[in-house]
């Protein structure tokens, strides 16, 4: 139903006269509205000659949220990392109350077995205490023979607190994980995607922009097929 339903939004958002209006504000709380401009689903995603690999969407993904590149990206940084925490049902206060935000993309790590990297790393500082949200992405693949252990021992040594998050197409694939690594919280690409444009939508306009938009669009297309 679900995928049915995400198939289907980008022809409803361009439908001029909706034969679905009794659904409009269950649509809207799950995925913004889809009719406004500054919804992903009101432009095509980017074709760029092939599939975004996992890198390129990290170092993508950070050139647009890195708070230190213009004032704006401050905002989509928050923005992004509260949307994290919403969907794990914690408290966003230490990211929209950051005295610092800084994201890294494809940190490199040492670690007892060999070296590893982390996809997207933010740090985050409020009142001297040093935090960290560490994102592991996925799509084809899985987790290698001690990444996340190794990743979760790096981040527990270098920050007063952090937390973990592990996101794929279909965290059905995955479901050993909270199992065994439980401080890593599982999440769907679709679940993510969809409340950030529900949080980006509620912001102001102009921590959003065209490119961004484009970009979120492409990554629908790339996580989901839609």
């Amino acid at each position: 139903m679900t995928n049915r339903l995400t198939s289907a939004m980008p022809s409803l958002a361009a439908t001029p006269v909706h034969p679905w209006t009794a659904l409009k504000q269950e649509i809207k709380r799950f995925y913004g509205d889809i009719e406004s401009p500054r919804h992903a689903f009101s432009m095509e995603p980017l074709d760029w000659g092939g599939r975004l690999l996992e890198r390129q969407v990290t170092e993508t993904l950070c050139n647009y949220l890195d708070p230190r590149a213009e004032s704006s990206t401050n905002g989509r940084c928050t923005v992004f990392v509260k949307t994290l925490f919403d969907l794990i049902g914690a408290n966003p206060s230490n990211a929209t109350s950051a005295d610092c935000l800084k994201i890294i993309a494809e940190r490199p790590i040492t670690s007892r077995k060999k070296p590893r990297r982390i996809d997207l790393l933010i740090e985050m500082v409020r009142h001297g205490t040093r935090e960290a949200a560490v994102l592991e992405f996925k799509f084809e693949h899985r987790a290698t023979e001690g990444q996340l252990d190794d990743i979760e021992s790096w981040t527990k040594e270098n920050y007063d607190a952090y937390s973990l998050f592990f996101i794929a197409p279909d965290p059905i694939r995955h479901r050993n994980i909270p199992a065994e690594y439980c401080k890593w919280k599982v999440l769907s690409w679709h679940t993510l995607l969809r409340r950030l444009e529900v949080n980006m939508q509620a912001t102001p306009a102009e921590i959003d922009d065209e490119q961004y938009r484009f970009f979120r669009r492409t990554m629908f297309r790339r996580a989901t097929g839609v």
